[in-house]
């Protein structure tokens, strides 16, 4: 993501969505009442900045990033029962196999997890498949 992105945001306020306005100039508005607009307005700066940046899914890609995640976890499974066999404790290298092993499953499942919600919130469309209603 390009910072500049972001810069843009603070060096002026841009306008904000038609309700929310309508919202916050009526005089009298609850924390509860913006909030809930919030999420609303959040969609909707939103939806564009993940077209520019994801576009649309192809759902065998989250197949294939749902086995990269049980490639990963299985290794580190293997490695595991690996190192407990052996006699010798586990050295510097083969711990840090491990931990990687762990962290590359681990972000790949943050990823997946990061899509399907976004996919869920209607930020992003999975080519091919019908929306939810």
């Amino acid at each position: 993501m390009d910072d500049e992105d972001i810069r843009d945001t603070r060096a002026g306020r841009r306008p904000v969505a038609p309700a929310l306005e309508a919202l916050l100039d009526s005089g009298y508005v609850t924390a509860s009442q913006f909030l809930r607009h919030m999420d609303s307005v959040l969609a909707d700066e939103a939806r564009p900045v993940y077209r520019r940046y994801v576009g649309e899914i192809d759902p065998r890609e989250l197949v294939d990033i749902a086995r990269q995640i049980s490639h990963y976890r299985a290794k580190h499974i293997g490695v595991a029962l690996a190192m407990a066999q052996s006699r010798n404790p586990p050295s510097r290298q083969e711990l840090d196999e491990l931990k990687d092993l762990r962290d590359r499953a681990e972000e790949l499942e943050r990823a997946l997890e990061a899509i399907k919600q976004a996919v869920g919130a209607d930020l992003l469309s999975l080519k091919g498949l019908a929306r939810d209603r």
